[in-house]
């Protein structure tokens, strides 16, 4: 049954309506998955996964983007990159010396290379000058042959 206030909205508050629901619902996930790393740490050491050493990090994380997702209006994408990519860095310098945040760091690169897949990009990755950083370069196929050719010398 239609509200009578959702027969008046035009198509854009609509959408926009969506989008609310969206994020919450994506909050709401993302809260799912934090109960699911709780019973792990529970079931692994008896205690939350605040208080275990390996889960905390990715607990607060996973708290964070609960807390984004279900009050910022900012494209839900960017601002899961933009946190990643900061854990990425933050892993990747830890990882120099723990062995172990090293499977954290190949977690956060997975996650990101999924997330690239999913064709979701930060602000910075769909700018032009981004875009032609990521492309794999052009080679013309008779000038590499030509290149390879004059480096065999009988």
């Amino acid at each position: 049954m239609i509200d009578s206030a959702e027969a008046e909205e035009s198509p854009a508050e609509a959408l926009l309506r969506a989008r609310r629901h969206a994020r919450r619902g994506v909050s709401e996930l993302i809260l799912a998955v934090r109960a699911l790393l709780d019973a792990a740490a529970l079931g692994l050491s008896h205690q939350p996964a605040r208080d275990h050493a390996l889960f905390a990090p990715l607990s607060q994380i996973l708290d964070d983007w609960s807390t984004t997702m279900g009050g910022s209006e900012d494209d839900i994408g960017t601002l899961i990159l933009d946190a990643l990519e900061t854990e990425i860095a933050r892993w990747e310098s830890r990882s120099r010396e723990d062995e172990e945040a090293r499977s954290v760091l190949r977690a956060f690169l997975g996650l990101r290379e999924f997330l690239w897949e999913m064709g979701i990009r930060s602000k910075q990755d769909s700018s032009p000058s981004a875009s032609a950083k990521n492309k794999a370069p052009t080679v013309n196929p008779t000038a590499k042959a030509t290149r390879e050719a004059s480096r065999v010398r009988p």
